[in-house]
């Protein structure tokens, strides 16, 4: 069984992704869910947050992993990561009518020590073809700049670039 890597935004990392992720096969006009991160269990008293023992976090459906690297790793008081934060959700994406709960938001952090952050998917899409990806996101003013999508059948040793979102 091959697992493959999606890493997206290798070089400098999205902004907010808001309510899940999705990879579907895409069949005879049927979609399959493969991976699906709803965003639901972050919720730490009363808030919601991410702290060290969040990742990797499993899918909620389906198989696969998120794992965060190159990011500023620094905790506030309660142990939880100051700036990989989680807010609203949205409905977008959802499945099987989820609630909208929390989101995946990384920040540009004041010093930039979050430039270069990455979000890796790793999922197994061993004899899917037509493979999609989907997920909401917004943006700040303060946020990053662009958000590059790339790839790795290889584990995540090499990567090749399929978007770039600005």
């Amino acid at each position: 069984m091959k697992t493959y890597t999606v890493t997206i935004l290798r070089s400098v990392w999205l902004l907010i992704i808001v309510a899940a992720f999705s990879l579907a096969n895409t069949v005879n006009a049927q979609q399959t869910v493969v991976s699906y991160w709803n965003q639901n269990s972050n919720e730490v008293e009363g808030t919601f947050g991410f702290a060290p023992s969040s990742f990797p976090q499993l899918a909620d459906s389906g198989n696969g992993e998120i794992t965060l690297g190159n990011f500023n790793e620094a905790l506030k008081e309660d142990g939880f990561y100051q700036f990989i934060q989680s807010f609203a959700g949205s409905v977008l994406n959802v499945l099987d009518d989820d609630p909208s709960g929390g989101s995946l938001a990384p920040q540009g952090a004041e010093d930039t020590s979050n430039n270069g952050m990455y979000i890796d998917i790793s999922v197994d899409l061993t004899g899917k073809e037509n493979i999609m990806l989907s997920w909401a996101q917004r943006g700040t003013a303060t946020g990053f700049a662009s958000r590059v999508l790339s790839y790795s059948t290889d584990g995540g040793q090499s990567f090749t670039e399929f978007d770039v979102n600005t």
